[in-house]
């Protein structure tokens, strides 16, 4: 359930990002729980697949073009919280998403996204 709220709620930021020509770079992040399986060797390729997933969601999906968009995994190392209770160690698990513009261009800056969103 919680999955597909939260894939109704990208799908919603990708229609505002869609609409501007600023890339995007989305970040995947773990918390520092070991994983080693068949899917995922370590924290480093489950954060990148968050972030792939993410990716092609705002890619095939939305439309995005794939050019603006760029994923990277960042494993447990940047975490918001101390891993030290379930509760932050699920605060660590997520995707961030930056918008990135260089002032001075076409592209979107902080105020028009504060617009947009509202």
């Amino acid at each position: 359930q919680a999955e597909i709220q939260s894939e109704s709620l990208l799908l919603k930021l990708g229609e505002v990002l869609q609409r501007v020509p600023n890339p995007i770079e989305i970040g995947g992040h773990s918390d520092d729980v070991p994983i080693h399986n068949a899917q995922f060797p370590n924290n480093h390729w489950l954060s990148n697949a968050r972030a792939m997933k993410v990716l092609d969601l705002f890619a095939d999906e939305v439309g995005i073009d794939r050019a603006r968009l760029s994923a990277i995994g960042y494993g447990e190392y940047h975490p918001l919280v101390a891993n030290d209770t379930p509760e932050s160690r699920a605060q660590n698990r997520r995707v961030e998403i930056k918008v990135r513009y260089k002032p001075g261009t076409d592209e979107s800056g902080p105020a028009q996204f504060r617009e947009m969103i509202q």
